[in-house]
């Protein structure tokens, strides 16, 4: 029986590697052997462990998983590569396209369980994705849009789609954040951070450190005193202001 594949999981939202790291338990052919939060010390695991598999989230600050992958590109005995994105179409068409795996945020049980057979048969039978179909790729996602169009919630009947147009509000609810439409809340499995990195900076803004808004859907900004603000929503849902935020209101105002 051939030795388990090495793997390596790169990502910065610990939760993110936790997930990675509960589906992977449930392969006997899957050993981790390393866990990294940001690009550099991918690179410096991948080059110490030596693995057969590195599941790659494609947007991290810093060194981004695009980069990393382009820095193994022409590597001899480079490991194969899985990319972890949110959303991103233009990424998914590209993986197709290219025939090179991926997974989408939340990463699901089933999806996971038939990239790994796919990977599995792949280093059975299959000859690599030729390094300039590889290069190719990578100069797509690293040139492609960074934004996404909706966001996919799950409920108990299945999925369904919030469009990015229709969102009011963000804010932060433990592991999920709430989006509001005016209407109703949607949770999707997100971090503030990752949320904000998704959507349009010029579309939304910042108000808090757990409420992001559409400038948009601003129906007027009220001052409270002592630099605060109070942002209220064409909804007539209302959001303060926290003083290290104020700085963005006070530039939408001007």
């Amino acid at each position: 029986m051939s030795a388990p594949s090495r793997v390596v999981i790169v990502d910065d939202e610990e939760l993110a590697r936790e997930r990675l790291r509960q589906l992977c338990t449930r392969h006997d052919r899957l050993e981790i052997v390393a866990e990294c939060p940001d690009g550099d010390q991918a690179l410096t695991a991948i080059d110490r462990e030596r693995p057969d598999l590195v599941f790659l989230d494609i947007c991290m600050p810093g060194r981004s998983g695009v980069e990393v992958a382009q820095a193994l590109v022409d590597e001899p005995n480079a490991p194969g590569i899985v990319f972890v994105t949110a959303h991103d179409e233009f990424a998914l068409r590209a993986f197709e396209v290219s025939a090179m795996d991926y997974l989408v945020k939340p990463v699901d049980r089933e999806r996971f369980d038939q990239m790994i057979a796919r990977v599995e048969r792949r280093r059975l039978a299959s000859p690599p994705v030729p390094a300039n179909d590889l290069r190719t790729l990578l100069e797509e996602l690293r040139t492609g849009p960074s934004t996404v169009e909706r966001f996919v919630v799950r409920d108990p009947k299945g999925h369904y789609f919030v469009r990015v147009d229709d969102i009011e509000s963000a804010t932060a609810e433990g592991n999920y954040v709430a989006l509001g439409d005016g209407r109703r809340v949607h949770y999707v499995r997100e971090t503030m951070r990752s949320f904000e990195g998704k959507v349009d900076p010029a579309r939304f803004v910042r108000i808090h450190r757990s409420t992001i808004v559409s400038i948009d859907r601003i129906a007027r900004i009220e001052p409270l005193g002592h630099g605060e603000y109070t942002v209220v929503m064409r909804s007539g849902a209302r959001f303060e202001s926290s003083r290290a935020s104020n700085h963005r209101l006070r530039a939408l105002l001007r």
